[in-house]
């Protein structure tokens, strides 16, 4: 992971704009009628009752602890139920107040790991104005976590929609968040 390294300069990320769209029958629709048809818990066979499918939309339904920690009855990570290689994820998402997720992909379901996390990269998501990681470089929303820094801010608040493309092709990955290129790299070098 150390070796991971940019593939633009970070003013040719600023400079970047958002790549052409597929047309409609190039995608898969992972919200379709039903997410439990596209998505379950990692190492689980189907999604846990904390995650709600409601107008096209699914959410975790957190509540936030008397101490201040965010509690979820029977949330879990989500997977895809399908494979994929080369995609491009295309999705917005919104987090609340100080709130910290993740978008993790290329990840490994085996018994010898516990938690999707230890397995594959990872965007960040993030409330960039009071979560504790926005202090530390490389934990901010729309960067590679812990591995590349975003080229540039471009998240919006807790409560807004973000729009995030993720990009991999023959190895070669590409997060924009809000319409920016914020990294690109070769993955796995």
């Amino acid at each position: 992971n150390e070796g991971m390294a940019q593939t633009d300069t970070a003013g040719e990320l600023a400079s970047a704009t958002q790549p052409t769209a597929p047309t409609n029958d190039e995608w898969e629709d992972l919200l379709e009628k039903d997410a439990n048809l596209h998505w379950r818990n990692f190492k689980g066979d189907a999604m846990g009752s904390s995650w709600k499918f409601e107008n096209g939309e699914l959410s975790l339904d957190a509540q936030k602890g008397d101490d201040g920690k965010w509690k979820v009855a029977d949330g879990g990570d989500l997977i895809t139920q399908k494979t994929y290689e080369d995609f491009e994820l295309e999705l917005e998402w919104k987090i609340g107040e100080c709130g910290n997720s993740g978008i993790m992909f290329n990840v490994v379901e085996d018994k010898q790991y516990d938690y999707v996390w230890r397995t594959g990269p990872e965007m960040q998501i993030l409330d960039n104005s009071c979560h504790p990681d926005a202090k530390i470089v490389k934990h901010r929303a729309g960067d590679l976590y812990d591995l590349i820094a975003s080229s540039e801010e471009t998240a919006k608040p807790a409560g807004e929609w973000n729009k995030v493309r993720i990009k991999i092709k023959d190895g070669q990955l590409e997060q924009w968040l809000n319409g920016t290129k914020v990294v690109a790299t070769t993955l796995w070098d």
